[in-house]
């Protein structure tokens, strides 16, 4: 992961990884078998800490305690994979970050979950 850009889940559900409390997920593509797993990349000019938004879905982050009471990334998770041409989507919807274009996972193959 050395120099290179990724997208992180953040806002989650405090977990100890590494003896420390982590609120966040770095989101892979793996395919059915998880022999597989690539890093979901943003486009190469996009900042860091932008927001990954999906047209016609709202784009205001949910906050810590949102996340814990709605579990969202549980409800999501099953409906995040990967598109044609590496692209990620929600529920069809492709993951785009405003302004620099749709987020991507290049080596995957159509159908590869998300998490």
């Amino acid at each position: 992961l050395i120099n290179r850009k990724c997208i992180v889940l953040a806002n989650l559900k405090p977990k100890k990884m590494g003896g420390f409390a982590s609120n966040g997920m770095v989101m892979c593509a793996s395919n059915k078998e998880h022999t597989e797993v690539l890093l979901i990349e943003p486009p190469s000019d996009a900042p860091i800490g932008s927001l990954v938004t999906f047209d016609g879905l709202p784009s205001t982050p949910a906050s810590s305690a949102q996340e814990k009471k709605k579990k969202i990334f549980e409800f999501c998770a099953p409906l995040f994979k990967v598109g044609n041409n590496g692209v990620c989507q929600y529920k069809d919807v492709d993951f785009n970050i405003d302004g620099h274009g749709l987020v991507t996972v290049p080596k995957a193959s159509p159908g590869y979950s998300i998490s």
